[in-house]
């Protein structure tokens, strides 16, 4: 895989299964950034539909100059977690954002957050998002919750639990991959993979600030892994230490 000398500042790392228009458009969302200096790589987790699906926005990447790459697994992994892994691995970029294959990122997503975590000096920042179908959350935007009096045990419990989408963020991948390594996402577990790392994260000192804006739209189309993925897998519990001071800021 070929990649340009200029090394890009961020990496948006897309890992997707068998959802090739929503993948399509998911793409297009962050082909269409204010923010210039990034690369796309889309990890496709065993469904062999990613290069295909993405074919046509190819003269857009390229008319953009932004780099726009297809990896993938020969066999689905189960969960999210592992091509995560691999997106993170193949990156260029300084900073590491996710997006979900079946969200869609506003167009000044990544300078909404690129600007926020280099004014703040922090390891990670995240947005606020919409919520988009007729799912338990229908009709609102989802509840910001700031983190400066929250810690890795008290991700675990409600209201705090789970707050921060995947989509919604944006990571030091300098920062992340010294404290905790290149497998950020628990590649054991089956659900609640960003919920987590999130907890893994601040246990290991990482330094989280929350922007009150709406940069995203989480998409409920019956098919989201809350709902595939069995109810019966444990959330993530493994955690039950606070970070060191300052390992988690407003």
């Amino acid at each position: 895989m070929l990649r340009p000398m200029n090394w890009p500042k961020v990496s948006v790392v897309i890992s997707t299964f068998n959802r090739p228009d929503m993948l399509a458009e998911a793409v297009d969302s962050a082909l269409n950034q204010t923010y210039c200096d990034f690369e796309v790589l889309v990890v496709d987790d065993g469904s062999n539909t990613a290069q295909s699906a993405i074919a046509h926005l190819a003269d857009k990447a390229a008319e953009r100059q932004v780099g726009l790459y297809v990896m993938g697994l020969e066999e689905n992994s189960g969960y999210q977690s592992l091509p995560k892994n691999m997106g993170l691995l193949r990156s260029s970029g300084s900073y590491i954002a996710y997006l979900d294959d079946d969200n869609l990122w506003d167009p000044e997503h990544l300078d909404v957050l690129v600007n926020e975590i280099e004014k703040m000096g922090c390891d990670a920042v995240y947005s606020n998002w919409r919520y988009e179908g007729d799912g338990p959350m229908s009709g609102e935007d989802f509840r910001f919750t700031e983190m400066n009096h929250i810690t890795a045990a008290g991700l675990k419990t409600s209201p705090y639990c789970n707050f921060i989408d995947t989509s919604a963020m944006l990571i030091s991948k300098a920062a992340f991959v010294s404290l905790m390594g290149v497998k950020l996402w628990n590649e054991e577990i089956r659900r609640f993979g960003d919920w987590e790392m999130v907890q893994k994260s601040l246990a290991a000192g990482l330094r989280w600030r929350g922007v009150d804006k709406v940069t995203f739209t989480y998409r409920w189309h019956g098919e989201n892994l809350q709902l595939t993925r069995p109810a019966t897998e444990p959330k993530p519990g493994v955690l039950v230490t606070a970070p060191p001071q300052g390992g988690a800021v407003a």
